[in-house]
């Protein structure tokens, strides 16, 4: 906080009102600051047990994963834990516990500091992390290039996110701001922009030594740097926020997964000052229209690199799960080789339908509903729990609005559900309950009891249920709103007899649901079929979703 800075603006620029967080420069200063700000957390809002184990309990995931990241970075052994929050018995969510035993001072406050014990050899051993063994390496010749050209595109396997991939893209912005004024950022999402372009481990703030690290001023969406530089940050949910921007330098992250190529159309269309115009595009390889264009493109130099090159980067027990589960299929070439897979033979979809069925905006809907293909369990080798959201107007054509997907707890899934049928004011949600039985409704309405949900049970293989909604799609009949990257990629390479990942299976559920199983007797099913008039318009049709932009959700 500068000397000049009133509390409220201050806490405008670091984007703190109403979205409790610890800002990663933060995360990222000194001891010192770390351990007082620690100390500050937990005179407030932590406690300790009279046999000195501390806890930090937030009903904010943001925040306490924050106090999680914070106590690790002193160098104490902590744990997360996820449990239901209930006041009088009644749910209130999720909450969150962060539970270490200290070696050092995390309390200023007497009363909770007398409580605190001086950890014997053994409990301070069990409490603190530590090198436990260096071993000399033979030097690795390296080479550092730079390529002079219009556009940069690295193509990078899924693990080089954290690491070469946005670093490349980060330390490209750091050399360009010495030199260029206007060097601006574009991230797939809001959240995508901040936690990892600025805020992560290889981001911006934590790449940028003390003297050149750029003030983040969140409520402005800048970064203003220290030789007077500024950086605009946009994102490629809002093209129209382009619209009319300039740029002299730009770092493009995540091209590939951008939901509207309108964006990289305004973008370039900005890119137009100074004396070498230049994009930087860091991003994980899909054949998007744009890539492809971009790929084929005289002026653009392609650098790519895999995930078997990154390997010393990577957690051993991450590196054999992700080699296990992709290797040898065609999504693996794309994730691990960093290769652009067109077209897979065998496969159900193709990009070209999909393309050709795009559209930005939907009509008016008649019926919409949420379709959640849950995993059973959470755990680091469950599989993703895939859930889709989609509509149908009166003439029957299919929309895909919305979707989400992760490695989610069954609270997390219903929670993400349940959102997104409040906020596109969905008729219904539906489940597949082959493996989770009871248990899916149950978890639903925990986190709201007023939701209409059906069960699905799933009686044919997944290839006779995907057959008929491919062939939806194949006569044009099944638009996509904007691009599903995730989505798109299990559907383009799919192929039958293995096993169906989470957002086609949810999609498939979902179309079906929609276009193929014979009609429920409710009132907006029948408005759907002009049999039913709308007391809302009095024209047979729902008031939502005219010609709106669908709207975008954080993907995890």
């Amino acid at each position: 906080m500068e000397a000049n800075d009133s509390l409220i603006s201050w806490l405008k620029r670091t984007d703190l009102i109403g979205n409790k967080h610890i800002p990663g420069i933060y995360l990222r200063s000194s001891y010192e600051t770390r351990l007082a700000l620690l100390q500050g957390l937990m005179d407030t809002g932590g406690s300790i047990t009279p046999g000195g184990t501390c806890e930090f309990t937030a009903t904010n995931k943001r925040l306490a994963e924050g106090v999680y990241e914070l106590v690790m970075t002193l160098g104490i052994k902590a744990t997360l834990i996820i449990g239901r929050a209930t006041l009088n018995g009644v749910d209130c969510g999720p909450k969150y516990r962060v539970y270490f035993t200290p070696y050092i001072p995390v309390f200023r406050l007497s009363r909770k500091v007398a409580y605190v014990k001086e950890p014997g050899k053994q409990s301070t051993r069990q409490a603190m992390r530590y090198i436990v063994e260096i071993k000399e390496r033979e030097s690795v010749p390296v080479r550092c290039i730079q390529v002079d050209s219009p556009s940069h595109l690295f193509l990078a396997g899924r693990s080089f996110i954290p690491t070469h991939n946005t670093r490349t893209g980060a330390e490209w912005v750091r050399e360009q701001v010495k030199h260029y004024p206007y060097v601006n950022l574009i991230g797939a999402t809001t959240d995508d922009a901040r936690e990892i372009m600025i805020e992560g481990e290889s981001g911006l703030l934590a790449i940028c030594p003390p003297g050149e690290r750029p003030r983040y001023i969140a409520n402005k969406r800048r970064l203003e740097w220290p030789n007077g530089a500024r950086s605009l940050v946009f994102t490629a949910d809002a093209p129209e926020r382009l619209r009319g921007k300039q740029h002299m330098k730009l770092w493009a992250d995540e091209l590939a997964a951008w939901r509207y190529a309108e964006a990289w159309d305004q973008a370039m269309l900005g890119l137009r000052l100074g004396d070498n115009p230049q994009a930087c595009i860091t991003t994980t390889p899909r054949p998007t229209r744009v890539i492809k264009e971009l790929v084929a493109h005289p002026k653009c130099v392609v650098v790519t690199g895999t995930t078997y090159e990154n390997r010393a980067n990577l957690a051993e027990g991450f590196y054999d799960d992700i080699i296990t589960k992709y290797e040898g299929t065609h999504l693996g070439e794309q994730e691990l080789l960093a290769k652009l897979i067109d077209e897979v033979p065998g496969a159900l979809w193709t990009r070209g339908i999909l393309e050709n069925n795009r559209v930005h905006h939907y009509p008016d809907l008649a019926r919409i509903v949420v379709a959640i293909d849950p995993a059973a369990t959470s755990n680091a080798d469950s599989n993703e729990t895939g859930i889709v959201v989609a509509g149908i107007d009166e003439h029957r054509q299919g929309y895909v609005i919305d979707c989400a997907h992760g490695r989610f707890t069954p609270d997390e899934w219903a929670t993400q559900a349940i959102r997104l049928y409040k906020s596109y004011d969905a008729d219904r949600i539906i489940a597949e309950v082959n493996n989770g039985g009871e248990m899916v409704e149950k978890t639903l309405r925990t986190v709201s009891e007023r939701v209409a949900y059906t069960a699905i049970h799933a009686s044919r293989g997944k290839h006779t249920r995907a057959e008929p909604v491919a062939a939806l799609y194949e006569q044009g009949k099944v638009h996509h709103v904007g691009l599903f990257a995730e989505m798109e990629d299990q559907m383009c390479t799919w192929l039958p007899g293995e096993t169906s990942p989470d957002l086609l299976d949810a999609a498939v559920w979902a179309i079906t649901e929609l276009m193929l199983d014979p009609p429920r007797s409710s009132a907006r099913r029948l408005q759907a079929e002009g049999l039913y008039p709308s007391q809302s318009t009095g024209n047979g049709q729902r008031p939502r979703g005219r010609g709106a932009r669908a709207k975008v959700t954080p993907r995890s």
